[in-house]
């Protein structure tokens, strides 16, 4: 059987920890040659002859979720679906947590942050406010730390959870044994969440900004077109366009296919392929293709290439191929990335350990360890790199410049000397 590529939407990752597990599981499946997952626009690009489902029932297994796209009309749909989704729950989720820790804060400096009897019932109502706002507003970090524990690995959800977990266990600890000077910690574990959540909605905003390039692309391919059968004219969805269909061409309309002219005279500005800004003319016997613009002139044409083997849609292939394959950087990062976590938990005990041995009380060495974990949660290391590969290969695509090869892109900032011929095309 000879190698294919497959391309998943991914559901779950939060750092580059999460990308290099989803990587491995898929390169562990059997009939898989390479697989490279992107952390920013959430899919996996595979190359090899495995059976989609086993690779699906492989990123299921460690945690994260997946499913199969068969289009670039597809991902783009099923991407904004699930990127408004998860904004929309972010949302909710950093605004709920910032208003209740807010509250909290404000009612603690009128009660004090200290268990004392007069305040000690307030704050035991309190401790289960809280706990209730971390249940709806830190529940994804909760359960994806609690998954790669059970796979034996660390990520961000990791940091996060132990960070907030402690903070509040150790002040429902002093609410149960009270300790003179001790104050509590609830507000902060609340409002942790609130802020990393926050982040991670900016994040999200960043992407969506950095994918529009790709989507204008997209909008050159119409929706509809308009074909003829028996003579009779009939509009259909261009996705049900087949080979040898005739279709009709009009001053105005973007070609919906490749094809050759079967009939009449038309002028097609080829801009978005070529580079060159003036109109080449079509005769009867010419190719045309898939997005380009008619400005004069109408005909019918045979459609030859239509779905994902128009010369536009590999070119938004090739483009999204780009954007989702790893500079050598990256591969430096994802080795940083898998001891990262590890690495950031021990710093933070030994830490809190030697303030602890200089005498400092409990509440102060846990702040430091608190301190250390989420300073490390927003994961700007495992984002920058795809975040800026994606912005890169867009904003290229956007000035009609396509990058093939990633490793082209890095390369590419030591150039210092561009040739062209006459045209600049």
């Amino acid at each position: 059987m000879s190698n294919s590529e497959t391309q998943l939407l991914i559901s779950g990752m939060h750092c580059a920890a999460c990308v290099r597990r989803v990587e491995k599981a898929l390169n562990k499946v059997e009939g898989v040659n390479f697989a490279s997952v992107n952390l920013t626009d959430q899919t996996a690009f595979v190359e090899g002859n495995a059976d989609p489902q086993v690779m699906i029932q492989a990123v299921e297994k460690i945690g994260f979720g997946a499913e199969m796209l068969e289009s670039e009309e597809e991902r783009r749909t099923k991407q904004q679906a699930q990127t408004k989704a998860i904004l929309n729950h972010k949302k909710w989720q950093f605004t709920l947590a910032l208003i209740v820790g807010f509250s909290l804060m404000v009612v603690g400096m009128f009660i004090g942050m200290m268990v004392t009897e007069r305040n000690h019932l307030t704050w035991f109502a309190l401790a289960f406010v809280s706990l209730t706002t971390m249940y709806f507003s830190g529940k994804d970090f909760f359960i994806g730390a609690w998954k790669s524990l059970q796979n034996r690995a660390a990520n961000m959800d990791t940091l996060v959870a132990v960070s907030t977990g402690v903070a509040w266990f150790y002040s429902f600890g002093l609410l149960l044994f009270p300790q003179v000077h001790a104050h509590v910690y609830f507000e902060a574990s609340v409002m942790i969440l609130g802020f990393i959540n926050l982040g991670k909605f900016l994040e999200l905003k960043a992407k969506q900004r950095s994918s529009l390039a790709l989507e204008k692309l997209l909008d050159l391919a119409p929706k509809q077109a308009v074909i003829f059968e028996e003579n009779v004219a009939k509009t259909i969805p261009v996705k049900g366009i087949k080979p040898d269909m005739l279709v009709q061409a009009l001053t105005g309309d973007r070609l919906a296919v490749d094809g050759v002219l079967t009939e009449g005279v038309i002028w097609v500005d080829e801009s978005m392929l070529t580079g060159e800004a003036l109109p080449v003319e079509k005769k009867v016997g010419d190719k045309v293709h898939a997005g380009t613009l008619i400005q004069d002139g109408s005909g019918i044409y045979r459609a030859e290439q239509v779905g994902s083997q128009t010369a536009l849609a590999r070119v938004i292939n090739a483009v999204r191929h780009a954007q989702s394959s790893k500079p050598p950087l990256a591969h430096l990062v994802d080795k940083i990335a898998s001891v990262f976590v590890p690495v950031v938990v021990t710093i933070a005990l030994v830490a809190a350990l030697i303030w602890l041995a200089l005498g400092k009380d409990f509440a102060f060495t846990l702040s430091i360890f608190t301190t250390v974990l989420i300073i490390a949660c927003p994961c700007a290391l495992g984002l920058a790199i795809p975040l800026s590969t994606i912005a890169g290969v867009a904003r290229a695509a956007e000035m009609g410049v396509l990058v093939k090869n990633i490793d082209a892109l890095q390369a590419s900032s030591e150039i210092d000397t561009l040739v062209f011929d006459k045209t600049g095309t």
